[in-house]
């Protein structure tokens, strides 16, 4: 019960933090609001202070419990404050009525109850354990923000995770969780104020409910993840307009402003919402341009103050403001330009779904996009029928704006900052029939429940599981077997010295582990290793080194050579493990004044003259016409052949032996060409697990089932490793 009520503890003072900003910001911009809206914005504002607050401390080296505690308590005094000044303005609309409010809640209730057990409960989700509570847990343990380069996750702005590190400093894990799920409560609350203000409030009733029980925004919200979160904010930045727009009131558009900073600083995606209120500014004012420009500036000033912090983060960790995007517009060690690409290519058809199976995948399949919005939404295209609904048209216009980013990641939760939209033009083209909307109600309802969900769905439910929530169950007992690698995580903190640095292959729990874990694909050397791992594992054998191509030639002086890829097409990423020069067969030991220089990726050259067959230089991109490997020479020498060796995935790339003679003239050598395959040199492996030490790590740990396992399980030894343990399918072992 502790856990329960450190968890409830931190997260509703958390909340209450957030709405004590929040009436400090209204004070400073009165607007005429209702009383649930003054609720709504003071908490989506004040979260957002706060948020911005957490970031600063944090920045200072400041992220401690007792910081954040006391900067809790000064905000609530000034809030409390603050508040007695506002009286409530209630606004043109309807009331809600009670009968549609007390049935609507009646309908929820069991969900709700759902919802808090499963937030209250451990913390268990993928991402959630993976990455967005392993660093706030970290920025934590640390109290600040170390650079972190191995890992393109931390680069993501982290607007809901400062909430999540303000909340956890006191509940731990499922505080966070329980943070996230308020913001669903809470956009269920605003559609439902929506509703009211401009008179269509069974529509806004009924809107709520339809977002409130969709199986993925409950499975979302309950876990440390931030789509309902980002749902939220941005349905608080379309309510700020649509107010700002009926009142004339200028002033709303500051709220406008920071709520639209507050959703860039969440997610990327969230930089949609910016661009959206600008729209909405700019075709409402375009009559008015004096008045145009000042509506601009409080847009932007307040969202640039909220989404440029991460921004400038990141160009100071990794060169790369949006990192892990756009990182051939900004070069950098940390994160490969394949990577990106590979990574948005997965993301855009998750599990081979192709865009005409996402309709009925995301309503009633779910198995593929990991989620499901619910049957009824496949009712979306009568929302059309708001076109002819002056209250329905701008949030069509909304839905369209923030369904514009889905196409780069097509899982389902990604549909949730545009769920609110669409429960609500749905509802309000229904909203002519009384009976209509509470037959969606009633449906929705009936469709969500989990025992339902799994008779039409693949998507997985979340559970009723008190005897976890309440810890009767014992916490690590519960944890060991819902998360991969727990078990092994505890052996690693219990077990090896603080300054341990552990490689890990098959994914691993971040947010309960101390120690130092690096992935293998999260970032640029991780993502090396990976492949000079698997480059020795049987099951990958066009990964081996093994495929050696000669250029001979008439001896020659050359100022420098260069190696240069003249294949049109290839989908190799264009890779060389080794270079080596010949003078009438006598190899030319590279020395220290010789200069390397590349087309792509200059950080890793020196790895391709290096002596070392398990190390490679690779372009980190597609091979195409034109990138080239260059060294330049202390002085003219006489080369005969060159030597390249590579793996056998490289067999559709073409190569040209160019150079510069003692005259300064660039020549082309016309070579023939010999090709061979070679075997591994005996050793191999231990070279292999030389250049995993030689990078720092201490440790290697790797998850049943994934090739290569059974390998270093048996024969550690050929790795340069010793077998330290296992655990619940990991095994763990030190680089000797």
């Amino acid at each position: 019960m502790n856990a329960v009520f450190g968890a409830a503890g931190g997260a509703l003072f958390t909340a209450a933090v957030g709405i004590a900003a929040g009436a400090v910001i209204l004070d400073r911009f009165p607007v005429k609001l209702t009383g649930l809206e003054r609720w709504l914005f003071r908490y989506l504002t004040g979260g957002a202070a706060l948020s911005l607050l957490v970031f600063f401390l944090t920045a200072a080296h400041l992220a401690y419990v007792s910081v954040f505690v006391a900067a809790g308590f000064a905000i609530l005094a000034a809030g409390l404050w603050r508040s007695r000044r506002q009286a409530a303005a209630a606004s043109p609309g309807e009331a809600i009525p009670a009968r549609w409010l007390i049935f609507a809640l009646c309908l929820a209730i069991p969900f709700v109850e759902l919802y808090l057990c499963h937030a209250l409960g451990p913390e268990y989700s993928s991402d959630g354990t993976a990455y967005h509570l392993g660093f706030v847990a970290r920025y934590l343990r640390e109290h600040r923000f170390p650079v972190i380069t191995t890992d393109f996750h931390a680069s993501f702005p982290e607007g809901l995770e400062m909430l999540f590190l303000f909340a956890f400093s006191i509940g731990k894990h499922s505080a966070a969780a329980m943070t996230h799920l308020l913001f669903l409560f809470a956009a269920a609350a605003g559609l439902v104020a929506y509703g009211a203000r401009f008179g269509r409030a069974r529509a806004g009733i009924a809107a709520a409910v339809l977002l409130l029980l969709a199986p993925v925004a409950g499975a979302d919200a309950t876990t440390a993840y931030v789509d309902a979160g980002e749902s939220c904010v941005c349905f608080g930045l379309f309510y700020a307009l649509q107010i700002w727009r009926r009142e004339d009131d200028d002033r709303m558009l500051a709220i406008a402003g920071i709520l639209a900073g507050f959703a860039a600083a969440i997610k990327y995606p969230g930089f949609i919402a910016p661009l959206y209120a600008l729209a909405v500014v700019g075709f409402t004012l375009r009559k008015q341009p004096k008045r145009l420009r000042r509506a601009v500036a409080r847009i932007l000033l307040p969202a640039a103050l909220l989404a440029a912090p991460w921004l400038v983060k990141n160009t100071i960790e990794v060169g790369n403001p949006v990192s892990p995007m756009a990182n051939r517009l900004f070069p950098n060690p940390y994160v490969h330009v394949s990577l990106e690409e590979d990574l948005a290519a997965r993301l855009e058809h998750w599990n081979g779904v192709t865009w005409r199976e996402v309709p009925l995948e995301a309503t009633v399949g779910g198995g593929r996009l990991q989620g499901i919005v619910g049957p009824v939404f496949l009712l979306a295209p009568l929302a059309l029928l708001c076109l002819g609904d002056p209250l329905g048209r701008p949030a069509l216009f909304a839905l369209l704006c923030f369904l514009l980013p889905y196409p780069a990641n097509i899982g389902t939760r990604f549909l949730l900052p545009a769920l609110p939209f669409l429960s609500l033009t749905l509802c309000l083209a229904l909203s002519r029939w009384r009976s209509a909307l509470a037959g969606l109600m009633v449906f929705q309802f009936v469709a969500s429940q989990p025992a339902v969900v799994g008779r039409y769905s693949q998507a997985g439910v979340i559970e009723r599981r008190w005897d976890e929530t309440l810890r009767t169950r014992p916490e690590a007992e519960t944890l060991r077997a819902r998360v991969e690698g727990y078990a092994m995580a505890r052996y690693i903190d219990e077990n090896l010295p603080e300054n341990a640095r552990v490689y890990q292959i098959g994914g691993f729990p971040l947010a309960y582990v101390t120690r130092a874990v690096d992935g293998y694909y999260e970032g640029a050397l991780g993502e090396r290793l990976y492949y000079v791992f698997f480059s020795a594992v049987d099951a990958f054998p066009d990964w081996a080194p093994t495929w050696r191509r000669t250029f001979h030639f008439n001896a020659t002086r050359l100022e420098r050579i260069r190696i240069e890829q003249t294949a049109e097409r290839s989908a190799a990423v264009w890779t060389i493990s080794e270079a080596r020069l010949f003078d009438r067969g006598r190899e030319i030991a590279r020395q220290p004044g010789w200069r390397l220089t590349t087309s792509n990726f200059p950080w890793d050259i020196g790895f391709a003259f290096d002596g070392n067959l398990a190390t490679s230089w690779k372009a980190w991109e597609r091979a195409r016409p034109g990138m080239f490997v260059e060294c330049e020479f202390d002085g003219p020498i006489e080369v005969t052949d060159v030597q390249v060796d590579a793996p056998h995935d490289q067999r559709d790339t073409r190569l040209a032996i160019k150079g510069e003679d003692a005259d300064g003239r660039a020549v082309t050598l016309p070579a023939s060409v010999s090709f061979e395959d070679t075997p591994l040199p005996a050793g191999y492996r231990l070279l292999v697990g030389r250049e995993f030490k030689a990078q720092g790590y201490t440790h290697f740990t790797m998850k049943h089932g994934i090739p290569g396992y059974e390998d270093v399980r048996r024969n550690p030894a050929e790795w340069g490793m010793r077998l330290v343990a296992e655990r619940d399918g990991y095994i763990l072992c030190q680089f000797e």
